[in-house]
């Protein structure tokens, strides 16, 4: 059984290059995963998560724009049932308080 396994991982950078192999890897070892991208490549890259039955949403958004990175943080906690209660701070640059639990 896979460690990611019903984790919630969000992923920046996820339109292309090491961000997209990173959420595409997450997926298909059974992580629901939220794909971050300034650019609207992260449809694509959403889109080839969603085709191999995996769980994935697409936010586009500037990181460096703090209501930006709000607004996909509560999405991620709407669209994929985080419980608040049950999350835990995460360890590592590109996951989202309350999307790794």
């Amino acid at each position: 059984m896979s460690e990611l396994k019903d984790k919630r991982i969000v992923i920046t950078g996820a339109g292309s290059g090491i961000g997209r192999a990173t959420a595409e890897r997450a997926a298909a070892q059974g992580a629901k995963v939220v794909a971050v991208d300034i650019n609207d490549s992260v449809d694509e890259t959403v889109a080839r998560i969603t085709s191999a039955n995996n769980t994935a949403i697409a936010e586009q958004a500037d990181v460096g724009d703090e209501t930006a990175v709000q607004r996909y943080v509560n999405r991620c906690i709407e669209a994929l049932a985080v419980s608040m209660a049950s999350t835990r701070t995460p360890a590592s640059a590109g996951a989202a308080p309350g999307c790794s639990s």
